[in-house]
């Protein structure tokens, strides 16, 4: 059986649970395994960007809706130097050093970072809901980890430990594999070079 979209996974779904009185929670039951993987998976796929300007002196921006986690923030021109994180309060009173700060859905810049023409935000967005956009990258490549996932929640649904136990390791060891597989090919076959910008810190 082919997984390639939410329909052909919820059409397995229902066959290994094959439980008539739980087929109008099988969209649920994948909502929840989404929630749980965008709390625990970080891996290359998740990465985008986006820039921030600097125009009229705004410094104070909405993250994009999908945002989970920032993963670089640095000057947007030419080769500029990443950014330092700072607290939320040490932008709140007198100006602090070059840097921006996270606070709830809001990316705020220092005065001094904000002199600049603009910044730019690489960061994991979350997976694009099936429920929604029918399909994504994760169903695409590992339709496992969703099927795993949405089993696990279907018996924590009905209260059978055993058997959220295994698909939950099954997910597990999925993912796991999944983050071995990002490692090597984001890491292997060259020479990691630090940021002199960052060194200096």
């Amino acid at each position: 059986m082919s997984l390639a979209n939410y329909d052909e996974l919820a059409l397995a779904l229902a066959d290994w649970i094959n439980r008539d009185d739980l087929a109008g929670r099988i969209g649920d039951f994948v909502t929840l395994c989404e929630s749980r993987l965008n709390r625990l998976l970080r891996v290359g796929q998740m990465e985008r960007e986006v820039e921030f300007a600097f125009d009229g002196g705004a410094r104070d921006f909405e993250l994009p809706p999908d945002f989970l986690e920032a993963r670089l923030v640095a000057v947007a021109e030419g080769r500029g130097g990443t950014m330092r994180l700072l607290a939320p309060g040490s932008l709140a009173g007198a100006p602090a050093p070059g840097g921006y700060a996270i606070a709830g859905d809001r990316l705020r810049f220092a005065p001094e970072a904000a002199r600049g023409g603009g910044a730019r935000l690489v960061y994991y967005a979350a997976l694009p809901p099936l429920v929604r956009e029918g399909s994504n990258w994760l169903l695409a490549r590992h339709p496992d980890i969703y099927l795993h996932g949405a089993l696990a929640e279907a018996e924590a649904y009905v209260r059978n430990p055993e058997k959220l136990a295994l698909w939950r390791g099954l997910q597990e060891q999925s993912l796991e594999q999944l983050r071995a597989a990002d490692r090597l090919a984001r890491w292997s076959g060259g020479t990691l070079a630090t940021d002199p910008a960052v060194a200096g810190r």
